[in-house]
């Protein structure tokens, strides 16, 4: 063959791997770097196969193959010749300590008697470098001591120069190097003429479209593989009575693919406790008569109500303004009381009877002032200011002095302060009365406990407002008992409104229950019991339902990885680069070097005959008879 037959088919394998995917493209690259891939080649291959279509977390990138890459070179026409074998090991019965050399240019001719060891040194270059039959290699036989694994130094040339000679070691792959070194012997020449076989004399790149094949293939396997697995990875229980397909999260779950977004079916999972109440009180009032449940929930709503008037009814004297008011009339009459009591002891400090001025002494004046207007002087004004005037409480005649006093009572009873005194005390008693009166008595509201089954955070907001209150009216009279300046304690909202919210609610939910008494009412309300279910249930169900998304993607991605393993796009390639470098010219020179051999008395040919993945097979056929076993003539 000439250079630039085999330029020209590793030409055709570099153009021909830019429309390939990159897994395959770096397939390619390792294929002609290490001739054969191994477990861990077909590993990363497929993880690359898998990124290729989305899958993460293989940091592996794939790198495409390039003119730049190992053995380009080599595959384009260099040329490698063979120089020497020496410090041969566990190879037969060979001697150690020799060496094996050819000559760098010309035919180099090896002979000896039967047994010297020509054998063992052709198994060691048909298992280091190309050849179409490789022979296993054994240890000594007759040495106990000998084990297998043969290794060999092996010296070669590249385009003539000497480079650093190969240790060998029969690991069953062929050396990357002495790979481009195609042996022939009688083994060898058998497989061509026996039935069909892939020509054995090809360039190494005429060998890349098989490994890619066999690639593929195994590939292909370890999808198939993984494929069953995640079909066997279906959940059949989550699929089984756990939702109904006519409400949102059914209609999500039924039809789950590999690209179904679930965020819907996130939002429907935000499920309120009010929600998951109406839940429950629609299972339970479906499942009996609807006309009774409806009477329930009538009565459970005029109960609500009372509960919500009672409750403001209560709280109602003790707000903030009402509780401010009496701290605000206690210390109003304080102050006016204190005023007044000034002015009385400026007027009675020499008083010689205790208690003039006060309030029973106030009393005893009054009483005498309509008893002197009404029946002993009606004519006359009170106290009397004319001496000798007979007095209306000791009957005794008034001397000046005396006259003089009552007009300073007088003075003292009309005086603004002690009046003013007197009202503040009234309103202050008017104010502190309806506190008095207001006791908060919590087991007063014995619907609390029921409401707690059905609401317990509202009978919580209930018992927390109704212990704030009662604080709030302990420490407010006690600060008025003591006389200290108590501040009043923040009040808690009342929830009366959200009770009677709920009240209403429960109204409406009784004349749902009634009108279900409707077979097309009761199909809306059980539609929104299913719904209701379905996304309490979600609970469960959502994390299957992205466990059964992420498998579906995982199934969908493997499948069209599959897609990718077809061989008849390398086939295809194979074949092409087989015409190319098996051309006429080779078959014509083939005919001329057997008509040498035989003389002119046997033409034969060199035909194609079908063909394995990538590999072209060709069979020698005799012209004369194409039927005939050539290996038997």
């Amino acid at each position: 063959m000439t250079r630039g037959q085999l330029k020209s088919a590793y030409n055709m394998i570099l153009e021909w791997a830019a429309s390939r995917p990159l897994w395959q493209q770096d397939a390619l690259r390792r294929i002609v770097s290490k001739v054969k891939l191994d477990a861990l080649d077909i590993a990363e291959l497929t993880e690359l196969c898998l990124k290729g279509k989305g899958r993460v977390g293989f940091e592996l990138d794939p790198i495409p193959l390039s003119r730049e890459d190992r053995l380009v070179r080599t595959t384009a026409g260099g040329t490698i010749t063979l120089l020497s074998i020496s410090d041969v090991c566990q190879v037969n019965q060979l001697a150690a300590g020799q060496t094996l050399s050819f000559a760098p240019n010309g035919l180099t001719v090896i002979y000896g008697d039967n047994g010297s060891g020509k054998s063992g040194y052709s198994r060691i270059l048909k298992r280091a470098c190309h050849a179409r039959f490789r022979t296993e290699i054994l240890p000594d036989e007759f040495d106990a001591s000998s084990t297998r694994g043969a290794s060999a130094t092996i010296a070669y040339a590249d385009e003539g120069q000497a480079m650093s000679p190969i240790q060998w070691v029969d690991d069953g792959v062929p050396n990357h190097v002495l790979s481009a070194v195609t042996v022939f012997d009688r083994e060898s020449g058998a497989v061509h003429v026996r039935e069909q076989s892939e020509i054995a004399f090809r360039p190494f790149g005429l060998d890349i479209p098989d490994e890619l094949a066999a690639t593929c293939v195994a590939i292909k396997e370890r999808l198939a593989a993984e494929q069953t697995r995640l079909n066997q990875a279906y959940d059949p229980n989550f699929f089984r009575d756990s939702f109904s397909a006519a409400t949102p999260v059914g209609r999500i779950i039924a039809n789950l693919k590999a690209d179904t977004d679930l965020a819907p079916l996130i939002e429907l999972a935000t499920i309120s406790e009010a929600e998951r109440e109406r839940c429950q009180r629609l299972t339970e009032d479906l499942g009996r008569d609807p006309l009774t449940a409806s009477a329930e929930k009538r009565a459970w709503a005029a109960s609500l109500s009372r509960f919500a008037d009672d409750l403001e009814a209560a709280l109602a004297p003790l707000s903030t303004a009402a509780l401010l008011s009496v701290q605000i009339a206690v210390e109003e009459a304080r102050v006016r009381r204190s005023a007044a009591d000034l002015a009385a002891d400026a007027l009675f400090g020499t008083a010689v009877v205790k208690g003039v001025g006060e309030e029973a002494w106030r009393h005893l004046w009054e009483s005498a002032r309509r008893y002197s207007e009404q029946s002993a002087f009606p004519s006359e004004s009170f106290p009397p200011s004319s001496e000798g005037t007979s007095c209306v409480l000791c009957q005794q005649p008034l001397g000046p002095a005396a006259v003089q006093r009552m007009s300073t009572f007088e003075a003292f009873v009309t005086n603004d302060t002690g009046r003013h005194a007197d009202e503040a005390e009234a309103l202050r008693d008017e104010h502190l009365s309806k506190i008095v009166a207001a006791p908060v008595r919590i087991a007063a509201f014995p619907l609390r406990r029921q409401l707690s089954v059905r609401n317990s955070e509202l009978a919580s907001k209930i018992l927390r407002c109704l212990a704030s209150a009662r604080m709030r009216r302990a420490v407010c009279l006690r600060s008025v008992t003591e006389g200290t300046a108590a501040p009043i304690l923040e009040a808690i909202p009342s929830p009366a409104e959200e009770l009677r919210e709920v009240a209403f609610n429960a109204q409406r939910y009784a004349e749902e229950l009634a009108a279900a008494a409707d077979q097309s009412t009761r199909k809306l309300l059980e539609n929104e019991r299913d719904a209701l279910r379905d996304r309490i249930a979600l609970e469960t169900l959502l994390p299957k339902a992205k466990a059964e998304v992420v498998r579906l993607a995982d199934l969908d991605r493997v499948a069209r990885c599959l897609t990718e393993t077809n061989t008849k796009a390398i086939t295809t390639l194979g074949n092409a680069i087989a015409d190319e470098v098996v051309s006429p010219r080779i078959r014509d020179r083939f005919q001329e070097e057997i008509q040498k051999l035989a003389a002119g008395r046997v033409r034969v040919d060199v035909v194609r005959s079908g063909g394995r993945y990538g590999s072209p097979h060709y069979q020698v056929r005799l012209f004369a008879n194409d039927r005939a076993k050539v290996e038997r003539r």
